[in-house]
């Protein structure tokens, strides 16, 4: 099914059986949502209170938070929580020699956190209330593990939308989140 908000985004919804894979079994409700999301009216009919807001720095994590904040504006007493993970540091070879394992790690924790930074000042500037935290691990496992941990009532991300080879190739997080999240997943592209 498509419906199309006011803003002009589409939002297509799917029912699907899911195979057994850890933490997950039975039906999954999944929203994908194109264009701009983030309009006021884009929640009609929804419940959440706790939303889970995925960023990587991307323009589609960035498109994932506006839609966030719409969902937060337009539902009273809804909280954001926005997290960014960092994949597990490895350094090999001539770079451990020079950079060191630690100082490579203190790099990517910098870079880390610049998503959440300016996650931080654009929920700010919407005047949207909303938690920040960075964490480290794989990227899927983490998001959907922290959503439960947390009592999220749902997930938001962006997805890069990659052709059939390609996603079967590389796999995908989005893909791996929506398989492992005992919550509603919403992908935005």
């Amino acid at each position: 099914m498509v419906r199309r908000l006011a803003s002009g985004a589409k939002i297509r919804t799917a029912v699907a059986d899911v195979p057994n894979v850890p933490y997950r079994t039975g039906r999954l409700l999944l929203n994908q949502v194109t264009g701009d999301g983030g309009a006021r009216g884009s929640a009609a009919g929804c419940a959440m209170r706790r939303i889970l807001v995925a960023v990587d720095g991307s323009e589609l994590a960035d498109r994932a938070l506006e839609h966030s904040a719409g969902l937060a504006c337009s539902m009273a007493d809804t909280r954001l929580h926005v997290v960014s993970v960092l994949p597990p540091v490895r350094v090999y070879g001539e770079v451990e020699v020079y950079a060191g394992q630690e100082h490579m790690r203190e790099l990517a924790v910098q870079q880390a956190m610049k998503p959440l930074e300016a996650a931080r000042e654009r929920l700010a500037e919407l005047g949207v209330d909303a938690e920040f935290e960075e964490l480290e691990g794989d990227p899927a496992e983490t998001i959907a593990r922290r959503a439960t941990e947390l009592g999220c009532d749902g997930i938001v991300m962006g997805t890069h939308g990659r052709g059939r080879v390609s996603h079967l190739v590389l796999g995908s997080v989005a893909q791996r989140v929506v398989h492992l999240s005992p919550v509603p997943v919403t992908l935005v592209r």
